[in-house]
């Protein structure tokens, strides 16, 4: 599989079942990497309902992306699966997406044996009240983090949690916080033409105030204490954005507290820009976070954000200027923030404004492009003087 002529090879590996905001960080970085003419991306990811559409669109580009599964286990026969596809692949360099660091031991270990540049983009940042994976896989992060070019930690929290609990040493980290494109949430004119939520569920009332979450469906997102905040916020909708194992638990949550009619599950959205400029607020209930790409996309529509203080919520929200944090697990402190913002429509306004101008500033698309091809190039630029040094010496 060679790279066209004057071009890298850049193995992009991904192995997500779901999609989210760390998919969404791949497919934004691949596509950039394809439109250079100094790189081509090869993508390892797995074919599966979630992720069809984005393997389709690679292919449909002309990328080359193939459904490599069986790697996930923790097993001999995902390490020799691994060690398989690395070497058939043969990129220059590999660059594994995780989301944890209990992620992909086998993949990661087999590059470190192989001896090949690698680098590592760390989305998860495990809290404390999260279990932690088990002695080996912590061991085999440690023992990766140490051997890979760097590890791209998405906040200063991932990377403090790296360096404390799984002992990756600082000076193979470098924070790079994740980015959004600007003009995506710049287009009012587009809201209501560009979205199909008018087709597929009832227009919203304007009198309504709406609260947007958008995530994957699963437990670690804490979308059962939102739903059980809504229940004293008698005039608010909740919108309720993305897919998972626990639609079913949180459908009949909703039925349970007489909310059915007042929560609307929209599924897997590829109009999300557009739903975020229809709603008030929003709002990331999570038990763990990285760097959520969705708060800084409501950030960007110009959305006041309630969240959870955990993980690099705490790098985003700035308390009482651009939204409020509160502790996890708390359904009453959700229920008395998001009652403030819906009562006042100046604050919303005042907040999204806000939080708009940190997005600009901190968290912007280009910048965070720019950094991470910095580093493929230092790469390069190493390997390149080795080679020099080793041809003078010869």
């Amino acid at each position: 599989m060679p790279a066209p002529a004057g071009r890298r090879k850049v193995l992009i590996f991904v192995q997500s079942d779901a999609w989210g905001g760390m998919e969404n960080h791949f497919l934004t970085l691949t596509l950039n990497l394809a439109a250079t003419q100094e790189y081509w991306p090869v993508v390892a990811m797995l074919r599966l309902p979630a992720t069809a559409e984005a393997f389709d669109a690679l292919a449909a580009r002309g990328i080359p992306v193939m459904h490599l599964s069986g790697v996930n286990d923790f097993s001999l026969r995902a390490f020799i699966k691994s060690l398989w596809w690395l070497r058939r692949i043969r990129p220059e360099i590999a660059h594994f997406m995780l989301g944890g660091p209990g992620a992909l031991p086998c993949p990661t270990l087999a590059a470190s044996l192989l001896g090949r540049p690698f680098l590592l983009t760390e989305h998860g940042c495990f809290d404390e009240h999260i279990a932690p994976p088990g002695v080996l896989k912590k061991w085999i992060r440690r023992w990766v983090g140490r051997r890979a070019v760097t590890t791209i930690c998405v906040s200063n929290e991932t990377r403090r949690r790296l360096e404390r609990v799984y002992g990756v040493p600082a000076g193979r980290m470098v924070v790079i916080h994740n980015g959004v494109d600007l003009k995506a949430f710049d287009d009012r004119a587009s809201a209501e033409s560009s979205s199909d939520f008018g087709s597929r569920h009832a227009t919203r009332d304007a009198r309504t105030p709406v609260i947007i979450c958008v995530a994957r469906l699963n437990a670690l997102k804490g979308h059962r204490y939102l739903v059980e905040a809504l229940s004293g916020l008698p005039d608010a909708e909740l919108w309720l954005v993305g897919n998972g194992e626990t639609r079913l638990d949180l459908e009949r949550q909703a039925a349970q507290s007489g909310l059915a009619c007042r929560i609307k599950f929209l599924g897997q959205r590829s109009d999300v820009p557009q739903l975020l400029r229809q709603a008030d607020v929003f709002c990331l209930p999570s038990l763990t976070e990285g760097l959520p790409l969705c708060v800084i996309e409501a950030m960007a529509a110009r959305l006041p954000v309630v969240a959870a203080r955990v993980g690099g919520l705490t790098e985003l929200v700035v308390e009482g200027e651009t939204g409020f944090l509160v502790e996890p697990k708390n359904p009453e402190a959700l229920r008395d923030r998001l009652a403030r913002l819906l009562a006042d429509p100046a604050l919303r306004e005042r907040m999204g404004a806000a939080g708009r101008r940190r997005v600009e500033e901190q968290f912007n698309l280009p910048t965070m492009l720019r950094r991470t091809r910095e580093i493929y190039a230092s790469v390069f630029q190493e390997r390149a003087a080795g080679t020099e040094r080793g041809a003078q010496e010869s």
